[in-house]
């Protein structure tokens, strides 16, 4: 008998398994490669909302002046803006600063005329403001400090007169064709310190509504559990298309105001609201309100906010309200929250 040697024994097997397995089972197996993954899209942080989105909008902010009174409500547009500021007017009432950049409305309105503070209030965000007019002194300081002053001689396309309105509560204007004429400037820096986690801030009493009071005005909030809802001297506040006003952050600013030499069209002096500086704050967040400080540099410089400690306030991310209200009024009165039964109460009921 043949007698095979041990490489030749190896040989045959590898034969015999080929014959059965295929000749594949002989050779060296490849690694297998692991599937490839997508990397998620990297997201940018809104400028004026804290919110995530692929890329921001190339545009400018677009600011609009927006009366609150009866006679303009219900607003167009008012719903889409990121941040809105409530600014003290002549007889006690307010109007809106409402700003747009992460949605540009094609139609917003009424529109009505500036005042001082709007300097302060539109310099950081480098944008255009839209305004019916004003005195000629403030049309020249606010029109110095915004990228672009639209006024209603000089919005070609961008505003128009409605006749279903009467006089001054009949201009309306597009945020989307003011943007388009004023593509040289460009979009706005981050105005408010956002968290990073989009958790609101911790502290605070827990309430269910306030209120803050102006002198002839009355600004009301209520938590939904899942945003505050504005109220208009006790009147829910909503836009013609019936969208709820709402807000997921609401600061309430108490500043320095002052009347002017200027009046208004029925003899009541202009008032001058002080935005530079710092002064007591509430913030609104989450169904609380914290005890907090404002602090504006200059002009051109955004808000930042600090708790009583000193240490920096970081808000969620949504839909901003500004509040500027006088000093020495009773600014903020609110209502508890309940305190919810614990477990174990439960059971006992």
């Amino acid at each position: 008998m043949t007698t095979l040697r041990p490489f030749a024994r190896i040989a045959a097997a590898c034969a015999s398994i080929a014959v059965v397995a295929g000749a594949a089972a002989c050779t060296p197996s490849s690694p297998t490669k692991p599937e490839a993954t997508s990397t998620p899209p990297r997201q940018v942080s809104l400028p004026l909302t804290g919110e995530k989105a692929e890329a921001a909008p190339d545009h400018p902010a677009v600011a609009v002046k927006i009366p609150a009174d009866a006679p303009a409500r219900p607003q167009t547009g008012l719903a889409a803006a990121d941040n809105v500021w409530v600014e003290l007017v002549e007889g006690g009432e307010v109007r809106y600063n409402a700003v747009y950049y992460s949605t540009l409305p094609k139609e917003v309105g009424p529109v009505r005329s500036i005042r001082p503070v709007d300097a302060p209030i539109n310099a950081p965000l480098r944008g255009a403001l839209v305004t019916s007019g004003g005195q000629p002194d403030f049309l020249r300081d606010v029109g110095a400090a915004v990228g672009a002053l639209v006024t209603e001689d000089r919005a070609g396309d961008a505003a128009w007169r409605v006749t279903s309105r009467r006089m001054p509560y009949n201009l309306y204007t597009s945020p989307e064709r003011v943007a388009q004429a004023h593509g040289d400037l460009k979009a706005p820096p981050r105005q408010w310190d956002f968290a990073a986690n989009a958790k609101p801030p911790a502290g605070g009493e827990a309430v269910t509504d306030f209120a803050v009071t102006y002198p002839a005005w009355r600004s009301g909030w209520a938590w939904s559990g899942q945003a505050w809802q504005r109220f208009d001297n006790k009147q829910a506040s909503a836009d013609a298309d019936g969208t709820r006003i709402e807000a997921t952050t609401v600061l309430v600013l108490a500043v320095e105001t002052e009347p002017t030499s200027y009046l208004d069209p029925v003899g009541a002096p202009v008032i001058a609201s002080k935005l530079n500086g710092s002064g007591k704050a509430k913030v609104a967040v989450d169904g609380r309100l914290i005890d907090a400080t404002w602090h504006k540099d200059a002009d051109g410089a955004p808000i930042t906010l600090s708790d009583d400690a000193g240490k920096k306030l970081s808000l969620p991310a949504g839909k901003i309200w500004i509040e500027l209200v006088p000093a020495s009024s009773t600014w903020v009165t609110s209502t508890p929250a309940q305190p919810q039964p614990s477990e174990s109460e439960e059971k006992t009921k």
